[in-house]
C-alpha cells in the first residue's frame, strides 16, 4: 500500500479521471475504486435478466474507464497466484489514438484489479507455466463491455494442464448438417458423428427449428432467417450449457473455429441452462456444454442458413471441439516464452 494520506490518494484519482487520456492502472489483490465512483460501482448483483440493464447504469457511471475485478483460479477453483496480468488498453481517435500495454500479477488468493484508462477497447491475458492462458478483450462501452465490480467480481478460470491427448478431440470446421423442407419441430444431434438421429438414439444437442413461414418454402429470405432465429432454441442432454456471451461480460469472444484455441478448457460453474433461446444481437453464438451426465463436454459455434431451389433446406453451421471421453478438457497449451514475456509492457502501479 501507498505511504500517502488517503486524501491526497483521492485526490490524485479525481484528478487522473479528468484528464483526457488517463493512464490505465492494475495491481494485484482488490484495490480501492476513488470515493467518487464507489457507491455506484458497489451495487448488488442481479440476476441474468436485469444484467443489461445493469451494464447501461456501470457504464455511465465510468465515463468510458475501466473498472475490473477479477479472481482466477484453476478447474478445481483453487486460487492461481502470482500469474501475469497483460493488459492493452486503445483509445482510438482520428490522428490521436493512443495505446497503453501494462502488466501486474494476481496476489496470493488469485485476485487483480484493473482501473482507469479513458480508452475504446481493451484486453488481458492471463498466463502462468503449466496453465493454458486465458484471454480476455472487448469494448470500454456497449454490448461488449468488459465489466466486472468488486462486488461481483469475474471469476477467470485458467486451465491446469492434465496432460490430455488432444488427439481424441472431435472437431469441427464448419461442419454443414442440412434438414429438408418442411422442417421438423427440432433436431437431435449426436456430436460423435456430426449427425442428426432419432429419438431413441444417443444424441448431444437439441436444436429447436420454429418456422415462421408456416411452411412456405417461398417466404425463404435473408429475413426468414432472422425470424426464424427468433423462435430457435438450444438444449444439451442431461446437461447444461451457456453462450459466451451470455449472460457472462468478459468471456472470450468466439467468432471461427482458430479462436477456440484462447479457450481452455469446460467450467461446470459457468454453465447454468438445460435450454436456452438462440442469441440473436451478438456475433457470439458459440457455447460451452456438457452433456449425457457429464460424459461428452465441448465448444461450439452454431449458425444457420438455407438453400435449395427446388429442394430447399435448412443449413446448420458446427465449428469448435467436442471431447468425448467424460474429461473437461479440451485446448490445453504450454504457455510459450513469448507468451510469458513482459517486453512491451510497463509494469503497472496503483
Amino acid at each position: 500500500m501507498s505511504d500517502h494520506p488517503p486524501t491526497i490518494i483521492a485526490l490524485f484519482c479525481i484528478a487522473c479521471l479528468a484528464s483526457c487520456s488517463e493512464v490505465p492502472r492494475a495491481a494485484s489483490g482488490f484495490q480501492e475504486v476513488p470515493t467518487d465512483l464507489e457507491n455506484s460501482i458497489n451495487e448488488t448483483p442481479s440476476d441474468p435478466p436485469s444484467l443489461e440493464e445493469r451494464r447501461k447504469r456501470y457504464e455511465a457511471t465510468l465515463n468510458g474507464r475501466i473498472c475490473f475485478y477479477a479472481i482466477v483460479v484453476d478447474q478445481d477453483g483453487t486460487p492461481v497466484p502470482d500469474a501475469l496480468v497483460l493488459i492493452g488498453v486503445k483509445r482510438l481517435g482520428w490522428k490521436n489514438s493512443e495505446k497503453w500495454n501494462i502488466y501486474t500479477r494476481t496476489d496470493s488468493s488469485g485476485k487483480f484489479s484493473v482501473f482507469g484508462g479513458e480508452g475504446t477497447k481493451w484486453s488481458f491475458a492471463v498466463v502462468k507455466k503449466g496453465y493454458s492462458r486465458s484471454i480476455r478483450y472487448g469494448d470500454t462501452k456497449g454490448p461488449d463491455m468488459l465489466f466486472s465490480p468488486r462486488d461481483a467480481p469475474q471469476t477467470i478460470v485458467l486451465w491446469k494442464i492434465t496432460g490430455f491427448d488432444q488427439t481424441k478431440l472431435i472437431k469441427y470446421r464448419a461442419k454443414d448438417i442440412r434438414i429438408p423442407w418442411p422442417p421438423p419441430a427440432s433436431v437431435k444431434i449426436a456430436l460423435a458423428s456430426g449427425a442428426v438421429v432419432s429419438n431413441d438414439e444417443e444424441w448431444d444437442i437439441e436444436i429447436g427449428l420454429g418456422d415462421p413461414t408456416g411452411g412456405d418454402s417461398r417466404k425463404l429470405t435473408d429475413e426468414w432467417i432472422y425470424g426464424f432465429r427468433k423462435k430457435s432454441w438450444l438444449a444439451v442432454n442431461a446437461g447444461k450449457l451457456t453462450f459466451l456471451a451470455d449472460p457472462l461480460p468478459g468471456r472470450t469472444p468466439f467468432i471461427t473455429f482458430v479462436n477456440a484455441e484462447d479457450v481452455s478448457g469446460i467450467v461446470d460453474a459457468e454453465l447454468r441452462a438445460e435450454r436456452l433461446s438462440y442469441p440473436l444481437n451478438t456475433e457470439c453464438r458459440a457455447f460451452e456444454f456438457k452433456s449425457r451426465n457429464g460424459k461428452a463436454y465441448g465448444l461450439l459455434n452454431l449458425d444457420f442458413g438455407f438453400g435449395g431451389a427446388a429442394n430447399p433446406y435448412i443449413k446448420i453451421k458446427l465449428s469448435g471441439a467436442v471431447n468425448p471421453t467424460g474429461s473437461p478438457a479440451l485446448f490445453e497449451r504450454e504457455p510459450t516464452e513469448s507468451d510469458l514475456s513482459t517486453d512491451g509492457f510497463e509494469e503497472s502501479k496503483w
